[in-house]
């Protein structure tokens, strides 16, 4: 499972017309999610760096499960235990912590590993299968 994914995309400068290239990423460490991402323009010089810890923007997550493809995790022997983890890592209710139950749960490869090491907490039953999907893009 991957703890660390990146991402190099174009985007509009934000000092001048011209675009600038930026380099994201997202990585599991130190038992916590960090994320960055740093914008350089070749036309004016300007340099925007942007950091921070949890959860990464909604764009910044997008762009990576686009680039890499999703982790899925799935759980074969989900007892109250690993519910109770779901629960807690997920914020989510009893009835949403049942689906992802059933259907399974899809991530970046760093958020799959921050919830996988939480479910191993738990105990044997809290092993998840993992599933890695790559994108075409890789």
């Amino acid at each position: 499972m991957s703890s660390a994914e990146e991402i190099v995309y174009a985007a509009p400068c934000p000092s001048c017309p011209a675009t600038a290239e930026v380099t994201a990423g997202l990585a599991w460490t130190g038992g916590r999610l960090e994320w960055g991402s740093e914008h350089h323009c070749e036309a004016c010089g300007a340099e925007l760096l942007d950091c921070g810890r949890d959860e990464p923007p909604a764009a910044l997550r997008g762009r990576l499960l686009a680039a890499h493809g999703p982790t899925r995790l799935e759980f074969p022997r989900a007892g109250a235990a690993v519910m109770k983890v779901l629960r807690a890592e997920l914020g989510l209710s009893l009835a949403d912590v049942r689906r992802v139950v059933r259907e399974g749960y899809e991530a970046t490869g760093p958020e799959a590993a921050r919830l996988a090491e939480a479910l191993r907490r738990a105990g044997p039953a809290g092993q998840p299968v993992v599933n890695r999907r790559r994108s075409g893009r890789e």
